[in-house]
């Protein structure tokens, strides 16, 4: 009897396991040739212990750079992306040109998505 009872014990505990949302790690890589500086406004999500970051003076704006081929990890999402953005805004300063996400929404637009629009995960935002 107490074998039956490990076993669905087991059989529930995996099943639990395999229902869980998986997570992703959410990160910026710059494959340009050049030094980008990138100024985002930071939600609660956001983290980062690689890379020294600037306070702006505007509330919960920072800045930071990226050399040619770096990358940097700023937070962690449960499922989607939608509500575990690290952040709400963001300006990506290159050489020749400026991208301007100006609400969540531009800001998800910018991330890589699969052939059928759908986000790649894990999510990264590569700045070409």
């Amino acid at each position: 009897m107490n074998k039956k009872i490990y076993i669905v014990i087991i059989v529930l505990f995996g099943f639990l396991l395999k229902s869980c949302d998986p997570t992703y790690p959410v990160s910026i890589s710059n494959q340009t040739d050049s030094e980008v500086t990138i100024q985002a406004k930071k939600t609660l999500r956001f983290w980062n212990d690689s890379i020294k970051l600037k306070e702006l003076s505007d509330e919960n704006w920072i800045e930071f750079n990226l050399k040619p081929k770096q990358s940097i990890e700023c937070g962690m999402t449960i499922g989607g992306l939608r509500n575990d953005l690290p952040f709400s805004e963001l300006k990506i300063l290159k050489p020749q040109d400026t991208i301007i996400a100006k609400n969540e929404n531009q800001v998800m637009e910018l991330f890589a998505k699969s052939f059928f629009g759908n986000l790649n995960t894990p999510y990264k935002l590569t700045i070409k």
